[in-house]
């Protein structure tokens, strides 16, 4: 999978999946991966790619479940649409964001699958570089 974004890396846990978590300065996120995707989260800043390997992944920007945040997101993509790795998915004022959001960290994670999930090891990733392996 390449990074959503560019940034420093940190390993991520959420219930009980690996992933990474991006310290970013940017205010887009590309695809990670090629797929479809499956599903747009209501706030416009989390996505569900289903991969051409048939493995679904997660890529959100911003932990917080505040509904007052909305605005801040523009989504780039609709539900269904069919995207390349590196498709432009998100652009967001994160300027704005990280004034009303403890975190605006950028989320990778792998939703369900026995794949063994191996992050790349780099302290620092460039947006489309590879992040994590799945096995």
């Amino acid at each position: 999978l390449g990074s959503p974004s560019g940034g420093k890396v940190e390993c991520y846990i959420e219930e009980e999946r690996l992933g990474a978590r991006i310290i970013t300065t940017e205010a887009r996120l590309i695809s990670p991966v090629s797929g479809r995707i499956r599903k747009i989260s209501p706030r416009g800043n989390a996505f569900w790619i289903l991969t051409d390997g048939g493995r679904e992944i997660e890529v959100r920007a911003c932990s917080s479940d505040d509904d007052l945040l909305d605005r801040y997101f523009r989504p780039r993509v609709v539900q269904g649409e069919v995207v390349k790795k590196g498709k432009l998915l998100l652009e967001y004022d994160r300027e704005n964001l990280c004034r009303k959001c403890a975190d605006s960290a950028v989320y990778l994670t792998t939703v369900r699958g026995e794949e063994t999930v191996e992050l790349t090891g780099k302290e620092e990733v460039k947006a489309g570089e590879v992040l994590i392996r799945l096995t």
